[in-house]
């Protein structure tokens, strides 16, 4: 099966350089890497990978819209849906693609750790884990940092909801699921812990518990009752 992987960027020098290194490690062969640019002003752009097949598209800027002009340039036959700062085992993709075919999925996600982090933020990752494993037969529940989907559902979908700043990516996932089988599929991803670094462990487990609440009263599409928006990692009061 011929594998797209999508990965949109905004100022990711840091972090995709080393997805792209991983990638190149796959056991799995890769049919393309797109990688969606809302704007950089970094040196996002320039790497350059003689072994792997990247395409670069510049896109409005917007995690919705990249993902959406990534997904509808895509040309495989399964869709990886990545964000940069993601560390996947050399076996990942080859992993995925056994246990996505296997179980006749139609959309997916894996199980996400914390890469090189500390023990509380590790104990969260695998308590939200836990959460959306046993939530995934009523209320499926996955996160952006990687959904796996077949192109031909992909282009029956509605695609990612540009008008939601957050929680799109569980949208989405609720949406294709209606008519679709999907699963969290016991495959491990590690994800860079840098909104923890950055803001706090007690900041973001707050971010976590207020988008918690929003996804389990299915308040996906609404800003109401929420007295901040989130943005870049944390919770801002509104202007």
């Amino acid at each position: 099966m011929k594998i797209s992987i999508v990965i949109p960027v905004l100022n990711e020098e840091l972090y995709l350089p080393e997805l792209i290194k991983n990638l190149n490690l796959q056991t799995y062969p890769i049919w393309e890497v797109i990688v969606i640019d809302g704007g950089s002003t970094d040196y996002s752009l320039l790497i350059k990978d003689n072994k792997l097949n990247i395409k670069y598209i510049k896109a409005s800027r917007g995690i919705s819209n990249q993902r959406n002009v990534g997904g509808n340039n895509a040309s495989g036959e399964i869709i990886v849906f990545m964000d940069a700062d993601v560390y996947p085992d050399p076996d990942f993709i080859s992993n995925v693609i056994t246990k996505f075919n296997n179980h006749k999925l139609k959309i997916a996600c894996p199980y996400f750790l914390a890469y090189k982090s500390t023990w509380p933020t590790s104990l969260l990752h695998h308590f939200f884990n836990l959460l959306h494993s046993l939530a995934q037969y009523k209320y499926p529940t996955g996160a952006g940092c990687c959904i796996i989907i077949r192109k031909d559902v992909w282009l029956n979908s509605p695609g990612f909801n540009t008008d939601l700043k957050v929680i799109e990516d569980v949208e989405f996932i609720r949406v294709v699921a209606k008519k679709n089988l999907f699963r969290m599929i016991n495959v491990r991803l590690y994800i860079s812990d840098r909104r923890f670094r950055k803001y706090g462990f007690f900041n973001q487990l707050r971010v976590y518990l207020n988008l918690s609440l929003r996804v389990l009263t299915h308040n996906l599409k609404s800003d109401k009752g929420i007295e901040a928006k989130y943005r870049f990692g944390r919770f801002q009061k509104k202007k």
